[in-house]
């Protein structure tokens, strides 16, 4: 078994994650049931932690600016000293459009958890991704906007409408 965060572990032959519950609880809040947004709907980073279990390096969103059960609008500032700026690519850094998708699957876990009772002992995965055009690149110093739309909801299929956005121009 190896080691995945404090209290959780991986079995490979299981293929999945053992989650210690009580660490899941201590550390993690149920946004359905706890508003964690001021009243114009900002989530500060560290309230963002609290609702998907990311460390600072994979967490790609910096705040949540508005919420509601159908949109949220979150943004990332990119930094120079991001993990990747040295290697993707040299002497050029270009943000991967792989980590652009990341950050609006996390926008889009943290709009999904906001309109699911019990969120924090639900697993939200992405399935499906469709018609993903890469229109601009992404450099250090730039601010993503992840605009995420709840398309439709239904059981356990959640589909969605996403769009990341840098000076109001759409890059993917």
């Amino acid at each position: 078994t190896e080691t995945c965060a404090p209290g959780n572990s991986f079995d490979p032959k299981n293929e999945k994650p053992v989650i210690n519950e009580e660490n899941l609880i201590s550390n993690q809040i149920d946004i359905s049931n706890n508003d964690l947004s001021d009243k114009t709907g900002m989530i500060e980073k560290e309230e963002i932690k609290l609702i998907i279990p990311y460390g600072n390096s994979f967490l790609l969103i910096d705040e949540v600016k508005t919420i509601d059960n159908s949109q949220i609008i979150a943004i990332k500032k990119v930094n120079l000293d991001e993990f990747w700026t040295k290697s993707h690519f040299i002497d050029f850094p270009i943000m991967p459009g792989v980590l652009i998708v990341e950050g609006m699957a996390q926008a889009g876990t943290i709009l999904i958890r906001k309109n699911l009772q019990d969120s924090i002992t639900k697993d939200i995965l992405a399935y499906n991704i469709r018609e993903m055009k890469f229109m601009l690149p992404v450099f250090p110093n730039d601010e993503l906007r992840y605009d995420v739309k709840i398309k439709t909801m239904e059981d356990k299929i959640v589909s969605l409408e996403c769009k990341t956005l840098v000076n109001d121009k759409i890059c993917v």
